[in-house]
Parts: structure tokens; C-alpha cells; sequence
């Protein structure tokens, strides 16, 4: 039996089936289940009934004739009955790593609230402005921001070159070189731009994440010469709380209602950003 390890994405609404497929694959076959990302992808998608998608292996304890006809025609690549078949996970052949072609620039919250989802949307209009044709990948409560509803990407009118949309497989598989695509990970450690207040969870996402850009915003409790310290050798952007902002935002207004400054702040970023997940990539 293989004990390669393998990266792998378990994606299950039955928590349960989740966690005995987790402690299987990792303690048995060796693999390493990760949160699929552009950083790591997964070799290999095990789904359940509730969550099957085209490509991935359907993992189930009982199939009807219905889950079945549903599975197939949503293109899952085998079915196995758990835990019965469970050691057929051993000979599926894993899919091939496709890198993107595309630079790809990610955009994490230190915490929940922070405004990760509208540096992500600033950051994406910044490098359409400024000529490179991108993709912005972001969820639910992202695209709202943008006036933009369902997963379907969809062109921005007010920002020339620029897409917004809810998958990320679909964007990095249509994106070109020359392109970017830029992705909101919402509170993630990883990430190539890190967004955070400039108080307590800013300290606790710099000893833990190696985003070379990191991005301040409005005021926290933090002194003005302890972020100096806690950012020292990364690139640094710090932008107000704007009223303006938000106000856009609920009305699905960004990122064309984004005022000018904050673009140009997050340009400078964007460029190191670019560099760091280009640099990521070829490692």
C-alpha cells in the first residue's frame, strides 16, 4: 500500500465521515490533507453526497441509485464505499499539479472584520488599473461589495480589465501569463497580503505568517512605534478607516467607488505581493 504523502483535500458536509476519512488517509496511506490553496494544491478532492464536484472521488457509507446518477453527472472521478473500499484510496492515481500561469497574489484578515475583503477588491482594481488584466476571486459577502451576485464571473464596468468571481479553479484555469489573479482568503495564516487592525491580532499574525506586505487599518492598541516593530522588513501600508468606503460597499458600489489614494497606497504592495507569489510558485 502507497505511504506517499500526498496532498489532499477532504471536503464533507458529513463532519463525521470527514474525520474518519482525515485519520485514515493521514495515519494509514501516509497523506497530508490540506486546505487546497494556490500555496499547496491538492493532489487529489474527496468529496461526500453533499459536495461532490467534477474531478474529485465521492466517499460514501451508503449510495442510493439516485446519489449515484447525481455523482456521475457531476463528473466525480470514482466512488468509494466506506469504510469498505476504503484501502482503493491507495490506487487511485493522483491528478497532476497545474501551476498557474498567472501570478496569483493572496489576501488574508488577521481576524474577522478587519476589511480583508475590500483591501482584496482595492488590491484587484489597483492591478487593473493599472494594466494588467485581472481576476479577483472572493466570496459571497465579497462580491455583494461589488454588486455582483452568484459564482459566475462576471466583468467589473467601472474598472476596464477586471473580473469578479467566486471560484478559484475557474479563474486560475482561464487566467494567461501576463494576467493575476488575486484572492480573498478571508481570516487565513497564509496569504501574500496580510490585513489586520494595529492591535493584538496583528502581533499574533506576524509570528505566525510570512506575508511580505501587510496592510494596517484604523486605529487599535497599538502605538505607532510597536507596528513599526512588528512589520519591520516587510512592506508596510497603512490606510484610515473611511466612512466612504463602507457606505460603498453596502451599496455594491466598489471597487469603482474607491477613492484614489487607497488605490495608489496598495499599488507599491501589490508589486511585492506579486513578486512573493511568483517567487512561491517556482519553488
Amino acid at each position: 500500500m502507497s505511504t506517499t504523502a500526498l496532498p489532499v483535500a477532504v471536503e464533507m458536509a458529513d463532519r463525521q465521515l470527514a474525520d474518519d476519512v482525515v485519520r485514515w488517509v493521514e495515519s494509514t496511506l501516509g497523506w497530508q490533507v490540506v486546505a487546497d490553496s494556490v500555496a499547496l494544491p491538492a493532489r487529489l478532492r474527496l468529496v461526500d453526497v453533499e459536495s461532490v464536484c467534477e474531478g474529485a472521488v465521492l466517499v460514501a457509507r451508503s449510495l442510493d441509485g439516485a446519489d449515484v446518477r447525481h455523482a456521475m453527472a457531476s463528473g466525480v472521478r470514482d466512488v468509494v464505499r466506506w469504510p469498505e473500499e476504503a484501502e482503493r484510496l491507495a490506487e487511485l492515481r493522483p491528478t497532476a499539479v497545474v501551476r498557474p500561469a498567472a501570478d496569483v497574489v493572496g489576501v488574508a484578515g488577521a481576524a474577522g472584520g478587519v476589511g480583508t475583503s475590500t483591501v482584496a477588491i482595492a488590491t484587484a482594481a489597483a492591478s487593473a488599473w493599472s494594466g494588467v488584466p485581472t481576476w479577483l476571486v472572493t466570496d459571497v459577502a465579497g462580491r455583494r461589495l461589488c454588486g455582483v451576485d452568484g459564482s459566475a464571473s462576471h466583468e467589473v464596468d467601472a474598472v476596464p480589465g477586471l473580473r469578479v468571481g467566486g471560484d478559484l479553479h475557474d479563474a486560475i484555469g482561464r487566467a494567461v501569463t501576463g494576467e493575476r489573479v488575486v484572492v480573498d482568503l478571508g481570516v487565513d495564516a497564509r496569504g501574500h497580503v496580510l490585513v489586520a487592525r494595529p492591535d493584538a491580532s496583528l502581533l499574533a499574525a506576524v509570528r505566525t505568517g510570512s506575508a511580505p506586505v501587510v496592510v494596517t487599518v484604523g486605529t487599535g492598541g497599538l502605538h505607532p512605534h510597536e507596528v513599526a516593530r512588528a512589520v519591520a522588513g516587510r512592506r508596510h501600508v497603512h490606510l484610515d478607516h473611511s466612512v466612504r468606503v463602507a457606505r460603498a460597499g453596502l451599496r455594491g458600489r466598489l471597487p469603482g467607488a474607491l477613492p484614489g489614494r487607497l488605490v495608489a497606497d496598495l499599488r507599491a504592495g501589490l508589486r511585492v505581493a506579486g513578486a512573493a507569489g511568483g517567487a512561491a510558485r517556482g519553488r
